[in-house]
């Protein structure tokens, strides 16, 4: 029995690289196939499948997903594309520190990190960009010019999923290897950074066909609800000035709210629903409209924008509300099956959920830690890749924390994803250099 155990554990050391990136992505896919989706994730599959392009999915993710699904239906090949690109990407990454399978065992454990793991399962924009970031690094770090060409193609792709992601790509961007020092090095930084946020906004232009413009309400709407409540701004004639040309439902309602003394909790049942207060946007002007509302609140009342931004911002960071919830969900049903599409955890995804609630019993879900994990890293962190990932997931968290419409823990995902690699790297430089 020993030298049966020993002749095993022999075998699985001998095993080359790649094979544990295999293992690893294996495991991965068997704890959530065929991927979990929200109701957001199953209308993206719904607008997927009718082929009008909307503002208010990634277009470039919905041409991706809608491109794949002609090989394969449902969720699981954007799954295989977020999933792969994240784990071979940080491999390619690691290899320029670490021995092969160090690198390979190391990207298959972040993958693997429940709070990791559980956005990543998830059919969304954030698990994309994580994988498109992490894929542009691998790429934009080898020598060949096709590779860096792939690479600008990904951060193209991952600041279409969240314009944010600009603020996560440009401390990767410093890792390129560039001729040009001082302030050339950052002109040109800045200019290659600037062309790919122009690049993804260009594709959503070109290829929306329906322009709802709720990721302005999304933004801009709760945040001029809290300036006005935070300044008691309740008279009908004071709101009529502040929110001119914005579709107000019901002016008596709407004086309610604002004098309960509560930030909403989100935007969408401030726009939908039987209660809501407002109408959806419809035109360019409401939306104009909208955007002038905004500018006054928080040119006129900084104070107040700020106090309503620092209550999001705790609550992105668990700071308050609460353990944050994650999403472990097949899909619902009745939403889904007009789509053909119903997925049963197996054994094992119940398995692999008990670990991730347990995981989310230990606070681990809480993204201050690993803000102040990345902060750490910044001040101690000798290794170039490890301040530049530790700067990244900070750098992404402040622009969530003055653009998320909300505190859901997705949106501090890519936080966790690069203060998690910038610690790993930190630790296995160390041990597992390559020889040079």
């Amino acid at each position: 029995m020993v030298a049966n155990a020993r002749g095993a554990c022999r075998w699985i050391a001998t095993r080359p690289p790649r094979a544990y990136l295999i293992a690893g992505w294996i495991v991965f896919l068997l704890g959530c196939y065929p991927g979990f989706l929200s109701i957001e994730s199953a209308l993206h599959l719904y607008e997927v499948r009718s082929g009008v392009y909307s503002d208010v999915h990634p277009t470039l993710m919905t041409l991706a997903w809608r491109t794949l699904e002609l090989g394969m239906a449902g969720p699981f090949p954007m799954l295989l594309l977020q999933s792969g690109l994240f784990l071979f990407g940080l491999a390619a990454v690691l290899r320029t520190l670490v021995t092969a399978r160090a690198a390979a065992i190391a990207a298959s454990c972040v993958l693997l990190f429940p709070p990791v793991f559980v956005v990543m399962a998830s059919i969304w924009a954030d698990s994309l960009m994580a994988g498109a970031l992490l894929g542009a690094c691998g790429a934009l770090l080898q020598p060949q010019p096709r590779w860096k060409v792939l690479g600008g193609v990904l951060l193209v792709l991952a600041c279409d999923c969240r314009l944010a992601a600009v603020a996560a790509a440009v401390p990767i961007l410093a890792l390129v290897p560039m001729t040009l020092v001082g302030w050339k090095r950052i002109a040109m930084i800045a200019s290659i950074a600037i062309s790919i946020e122009g690049a993804a906004i260009i594709c959503d232009r070109v290829l929306v066909d329906n322009e709802t413009y709720e990721l302005q309400q999304a933004v801009m709407l709760p945040d001029t609800i809290s300036v006005l409540r935070r300044n008691h701004v309740t008279s009908v004639h004071a709101l009529d000035e502040a929110l001119a040309g914005v579709p107000i439902v019901d002016h008596a309602r709407l004086r309610d709210f604002i004098s309960k003394g509560k930030d909403p909790a989100g935007w969408w049942g401030l726009s939908h629903g039987d209660k809501r207060l407002f109408e959806p946007l419809a035109t360019p002007d409401q939306t104009y409209a909208l955007f002038r509302a905004w500018r006054h609140a928080v040119l006129r009342h900084p104070g107040a924008y700020l106090k309503h931004r620092e209550a999001i911002a705790l609550r992105l960071l668990g700071l308050s509300g609460g353990n944050p919830a994650v999403l472990m969900d097949l899909g619902d049903f009745d939403l889904l099956g007009p789509m053909h599409h119903r997925a049963l955890p197996s054994m094992w995804e119940r398995v692999t959920g008990t670990i991730v609630e347990t995981t989310r019993s230990l606070q681990l879900f809480r993204s201050f830690i690993y803000l102040l994990l990345a902060l750490l890293l910044v001040a101690v962190g000798k290794l170039r890749i490890v301040r530049v990932f530790a700067i990244s997931g900070a750098a992404y968290e402040i622009a969530m924390m003055l653009f998320a419409p909300n505190s859901e823990y997705r949106y501090s995902h890519w936080l966790v994803v690069a203060a998690t690699i910038a610690a790993v790297v930190r630790f296995v430089a160390k041990r597992y250099a390559v020889s040079r």
